[in-house]
């Protein structure tokens, strides 16, 4: 019974971005062979409690591709030029339509993700379900975020580039827990964005010397 009553997280990887400044779909950029969105979609793969859901721009072949072997459901989202909150709403109309309890959104640049840094994170939401918990950025809320269904209305609703962290910013701080996730600062904005995160993985690999 107590199973059945445990709070069930979907997955929903926001990866319909332009790249404009990158040159090149995110997504698909590599860092120490793999790309963006497999190593994401692996990450993540032991956390939810359906399919991840990957929001993709339209006729995205070389998406699916990229996922072949993992547990994913594509959602492609037509209306990306309206910003980041289209494919927040993309996502959460799946993961609401499944019946979830709360919604986890990643972005797909985060090269440096750790794990361990995901499962404190999901770790803070299962301690409270009804709360919002996401990545802390300074004083205020940033992705990695996980959104309970009481929200889901409300992120509906957001416009943007900035809707979810609007959003976490409205919530009454007894209500949101921010979790400081070291893995999570850097992201894949730009050319130089990518060469950082493509050392980073090579110092991280390489043995230390005795």
């Amino acid at each position: 019974m107590r199973a059945l009553l445990r709070p069930s997280l979907h997955i929903v990887i926001l990866a319909a971005g332009f790249s404009r400044r990158l040159g090149q779909p995110k997504a698909l950029a590599r860092v120490r062979g793999v790309g963006l969105l497999r190593r994401t979609a692996t990450l993540v793969a032991p956390f939810g409690d359906a399919p991840a859901i990957v929001v993709a721009p339209p006729r995205a072949a070389r998406f699916v591709t990229a996922l072949r072997g993992l547990r994913t459901e594509i959602r492609a989202n037509p209306r990306r030029e309206q910003g980041l909150s289209s494919s927040v709403r993309a996502g959460l109309a799946v993961a609401r339509a499944r019946g979830a309890s709360a919604v986890l959104f990643i972005p797909v640049d985060l090269a440096a993700l750790r794990a361990r840094d995901l499962e404190r994170l999901i770790t803070a939401w299962r301690a409270a379900p009804r709360r919002l918990v996401a990545h802390r950025i300074g004083v205020g809320a940033g992705v990695p975020l996980i959104l309970p269904r009481h929200l889901f209305a409300s992120a509906a609703s957001v416009r943007g580039d900035s809707g979810l962290k609007d959003l976490a910013r409205a919530v009454a701080p007894e209500s949101r827990r921010l979790v400081a996730m070291r893995s999570a600062v850097s992201d894949v904005d730009d050319a130089a964005g990518l060469g950082a995160a493509r050392r980073c993985r090579r110092a991280t690999d390489q043995p230390r010397r005795k």
